[in-house]
């Protein structure tokens, strides 16, 4: 990988990164200035969704699955909700041995300035199947979204939505 520095920005052309037990290869430049620009182009194979969940959202959801596919991303300074470009991503099921579900599925996002649209969201468990469709923000009140879920497990489904955080109020009523 080629590496160069400035004040305002690092730049990473050629970089392969092993973490998370997966691999990911592309360049890179990460923008060191509130208004500067990052750019991200990446392939990535085999990155443990779980523990990548955990790393962005600082929440630990039950997942054993494995992610591979593409990012193209541009956005401000480090701030992925003014993010735009797409997320291709395959995922799946890894085996465990604990109280983790193995996940399987296809997750294709599009964004553009902070306004992420869901392409295709389509992920199972071996009990339960989740689709979604339509448009959110991480900063606005903005969302359109659909989401069907269906289900032969409901502990499953209260151990997954309720970690995620997706459903707060929900989540208030378990505690």
């Amino acid at each position: 990988a080629a590496v160069v520095a400035s004040s305002d920005q690092i730049q990473l052309t050629n970089f392969v990164a092993e973490a998370l037990n997966g691999r990911a290869t592309g360049n890179a430049t990460i923008a060191l200035t509130k208004t500067g620009t990052s750019r991200v182009s990446s392939d990535f194979n085999n990155f443990d969704l779980g523990a990548v969940i955990a790393l962005v959202s600082g929440r630990a959801i039950p997942v054993a699955s494995r992610a591979t596919g593409r990012a193209d991303l541009t956005f401000t300074d480090t701030d992925i909700s003014t993010a735009t470009g797409s997320v291709n991503a395959q995922l799946q099921a890894a085996p465990t041995t604990n109280d983790l579900a193995p996940l399987s599925g296809d997750v294709a996002v599009s964004a553009n300035h902070g306004l992420f649209q869901i392409q295709r969201a389509s992920l199972q468990t071996a009990a339960t199947t989740l689709k979604a469709a339509g448009q959110f923000s991480i900063d606005e009140p903005v969302s359109n979204l659909r989401v069907d879920v269906v289900s032969t497990d409901a502990s499953e489904i209260q151990r997954l939505l309720i970690t995620s955080g997706a459903l707060p109020e929900v989540e208030e009523q378990f505690h």
